[in-house]
């Protein structure tokens, strides 16, 4: 028993521990640990990695930009958003807040929003694209090494320096727009601006757009400080704006600014209800760009008093602002989502009851909107799903077909991921009726949903 046990062993030792063949190459592979250091290269410097954590970054940026757009031009405007709010992310984990990156895709984010007729967002985002946008101008790095003395070698040295860089700088190219397609895009900001104002929402952004001219006025601040009594609503006005302006090229003295106003229009409109309640109603918007909910929300609800105090004809719509563009936004912002469908719940009531032949179907669809993305944050999807089928129903009678085509697209998708078969089946219907109207049969967005809908049906039948 012992001698088979001791020719047994030997054996295995043999086979084992040979010399490394074709054959046993998978049991030598397997001594070396994964940890082994590599003796043949350079371990990298942590700069190294970090430029190199940098290029793969800017590549996945680059292909969510370009994903983005080609869902746009397919009608996914959902898929487009996530696509930009990922590039978005990307491009601020890479290079921080305000730079080039963020101004492109803060761009398409406000038309996405535009588009779907959420002003308000696309407002804030098209805010955030101009801010970004001046940010990476201001702050644009050097490229070329400068030489001082001039000395022949050394200039030899940079020159061959400065070349390398330039080779480097194209093999690893940023995705980054030229200046003449960023002024391009300022044009397409401006324009999208005015129509959103004439939607009456305004802000910010306007008041940079006008920056040049209010310059001037600004200048003329000195002397009416020299008898302010005569002048309050003009002072009141300046700091107001240039607190706007100050807000959006990031400087902190915006505050000042706006208090500095404040003072000035508490002194003025003391006894004048309707315009106590714009001035506060200002501030809490001002403090939610600032991203500072709490004080927004003290001067909403600082404003409330003023609106109850209103003629019947103003205190609805003063209502309606203040619970829809005001405080129901602020909620959201600090993640109170009850409260904030709260306010949503009495916006939809005043455009329901009283407001309903005072706001347009576009704000009223919007609205709509706004409430079902609120109940999907809640996890409500049932009645989410609902407010929004009802959003894109006021859309589609406000004339916008091509608008309402793509959101009854994306609305059966919705439903596909709810796995509600009969929902999904509608909303494909739907949108292909209305794409059909809106671009012909032909057209890419209108084949997209019949293969949606012909997928659908597929499945259906095999379950």
């Amino acid at each position: 028993m012992f001698k088979f046990l001791r020719s047994a062993i030997r054996q295995t030792w043999r086979s084992s521990f040979k010399m490394p063949t074709k054959h046993n190459m998978k049991f030598w592979n397997g001594l070396h640990s994964p940890y082994q250091r590599n003796f043949t290269t350079q371990p990298k410097s942590k700069e190294q990695l970090l430029e190199q954590h940098k290029i793969m970054m800017s590549k996945q940026f680059a292909q969510n930009i370009n994903e983005g757009k080609k869902h746009i031009e397919k009608g996914h405007l959902q898929d487009a958003e996530e696509s930009f709010l990922l590039a978005l992310r990307i491009s601020s984990m890479t290079d921080g807040d305000y730079n080039h990156g963020n101004g492109l895709a803060s761009y398409y984010l406000g038309a996405i929003h535009q588009n779907q007729g959420d002003f308000e967002k696309a407002h804030d985002f098209y805010e955030k694209s101009v801010e970004c946008f001046i940010h990476a101008a201001s702050t644009k790095p050097k490229t070329t090494i400068q030489n001082p003395k001039n000395e022949p070698e050394i200039a030899k040295i940079q020159e061959k320096m400065n070349n390398s860089s330039e080779k480097l700088n194209e093999q690893y190219k940023r995705f980054e727009l030229p200046d003449k397609d960023v002024n391009k895009l300022f044009d397409n900001i401006v324009k999208s601006v005015i129509e959103i104002e004439k939607a009456n929402y305004y802000g910010l952004l306007s008041s940079y757009i006008r920056k040049d001219n209010f310059v001037e006025e600004f200048k003329k601040l000195p002397k009416m400080l020299e008898k302010p009594e005569e002048n309050l609503k003009e002072i009141a006005s300046l700091y107001f704006r240039m607190g706007d302006i100050l807000l959006i090229e990031r400087n902190l003295d915006c505050v000042d600014m706006k208090i500095k106003g404040l003072e000035y229009f508490e002194k003025l409109l003391k006894d004048n209800q309707q315009e106590m309640f714009n001035v506060y109603f200002e501030m809490g918007r001002f403090y939610k760009k600032l991203n500072f909910p709490k004080e927004a929300e003290i001067f909403y609800l600082k404003s409330l008093p003023f609106i109850e105090k209103l003629e019947p004809a103003f205190r609805d719509a003063c209502l309606f602002n203040l619970h829809y563009k005001g405080l129901a936004q602020t909620y959201s912002q600090a993640g109170e989502y009850e409260k904030a469908m709260g306010s949503l719940k009495k916006a939809v009531e005043l455009i329901d009851n009283s407001l309903k032949e005072k706001v347009s179907l576009k704000e009223k669809a919007t609205i709509y909107h706004q409430a079902s993305v609120m109940l999907m944050k809640m996890k409500d999807e049932k009645e989410a799903m609902a407010l929004w089928e009802k959003s894109v129903k006021v859309f589609e009678d406000a004339g916008e077909i091509k608008l309402a085509g793509k959101m009854w697209l994306d609305n059966g998708m919705k439903y596909e991921k709810m796995r509600d078969v009969e929902g999904a089946k509608t909303a494909f219907e739907k949108s292909i009726e209305l794409l059909q109207k809106a671009y012909g049969e032909e057209h890419e967005v209108t084949k997209i949903a019949k293969e949606k809908m012909e997928k659908l049906l597929k499945t259906d039948l095999k379950e």
